[in-house]
């Protein structure tokens, strides 16, 4: 992404195609936002631009709003729900699909959003969820220190498979990562050993892969904690093994067992040396792993994956090199 332009890169960034340009007039591209169908590019303008043809061609989604200037930070969308946060203002929301939007917030304003499980998160001086009919943010503090929405804020979040991670900061004690597997509903701190340092920053501090948890810190008290640190996280397992024979076509197989719980395996065949990618999704297209991406040699191979963070339900695995791509299903039952 530049800054209105949108690349994709299909060997692992080793290089990158011109896609589109967001027709956006003035400023910035801030970040792209997907919803397993739709892609969001958010500007740091009033605007969001939505696309339904992978990044092809964009429509502007324009937030209506006159008593201030509106310069965009963060956007998150499930459904026609959708939230906008902006620069001293707060949440923007919109119930139908973009057309018309409120600002709404609780006690303090909303800094950054994000789409997990079919709810929108909300972070401020305190964790929030946005209700089911747009109308209110709900607080979702349980298992967070006591003196959150006084000296400590969340700062950004994100998620990966039934895990939500957020940043917590306290301006006396540091910063911590912590995570819900349950919705949000209670929190836990992960062992992310941060230094005591609060960063200055206003969101995108935190990401999430299957083997790490990703934070960066600005520190003007501490210059010398600035960096980006990471600590190991369970998400899921997985372990890539070669089978003997060279194939002579390309080929994917149903996992086996399926049904499983929580192992299973995935056999795969290409008959020539290919840039390879092998992704899980859940059943509304959220990525929840990632079991190959890398350079393979033409041959066969087998997938273990093992799913002891993920909750029961049906999920599509993904093959996608140059000259083959096919999906199939696998269920998951505890």
């Amino acid at each position: 992404m530049g800054v209105n332009g949108v690349y994709y890169s299909e060997d692992d960034g080793e290089t990158w195609t011109s896609r589109s340009q967001v027709p956006l007039s003035n400023g910035a591209v801030l970040s792209l936002v997907s919803d397993g169908t739709i892609l969001y590019a958010v500007s740091n303008r009033a605007s969001v631009f939505k696309s339904e043809d992978n990044a092809a061609t964009w429509n502007e989604i324009v937030i209506n709003y006159t008593q201030a200037q509106v310069l965009g930070l963060d956007f998150a969308a499930v459904g026609n729900t959708m939230a906008f946060t902006a620069v001293n203002l707060g949440s923007f929301i919109s119930t139908d699909g973009g057309a018309n939007w409120t600002l709404l917030n609780p006690a303090i304003i909303i800094g950054t959003v994000h789409a997990f499980n079919n709810e929108i998160y909300g972070s401020t001086y305190g964790m929030y969820k946005l209700a089911a009919d747009g109308t209110s943010w709900t607080s979702s503090v349980s298992g967070f220190p006591s003196g959150i929405g006084v000296t400590a804020s969340t700062k950004g979040t994100v998620s990966l498979g039934n895990k939500v991670f957020t940043y917590y900061q306290d301006v006396f004690t540091g910063g911590k990562i912590f995570s819900s597997g349950n919705n949000g509903d209670n929190w836990g701190e992960v062992d992310a050993d941060l230094p005591s340092a609060a960063t200055t920053s206003l969101n995108n501090f935190i990401a999430v892969t299957p083997q790490y948890i990703y934070c960066f810190i600005y520190s003007i008290f501490s210059p010398g904690a600035t960096g980006v640190y990471r600590c190991a996280v369970d998400i899921n397992t997985t372990a890539i093994k070669e089978i003997e024979g060279l194939p002579s076509d390309f080929s994917l197989s149903q996992n086996y067992p399926n049904p499983f719980n929580p192992a299973t395996k995935i056999n795969f065949s290409i008959p020539q040396n290919e840039f390879v990618s092998l992704k899980i999704f859940n059943a509304v297209g959220e990525q929840v792993a990632e079991l190959v991406n890398q350079n393979l040699s033409a041959g066969s191979y087998s997938v273990d994956f093992t799913a002891s963070a993920l909750s029961s339900g049906i999920y599509f695995y993904n093959i996608h090199s140059k000259s083959f791509i096919q999906t199939k299903k696998m269920i998951l039952l505890k």
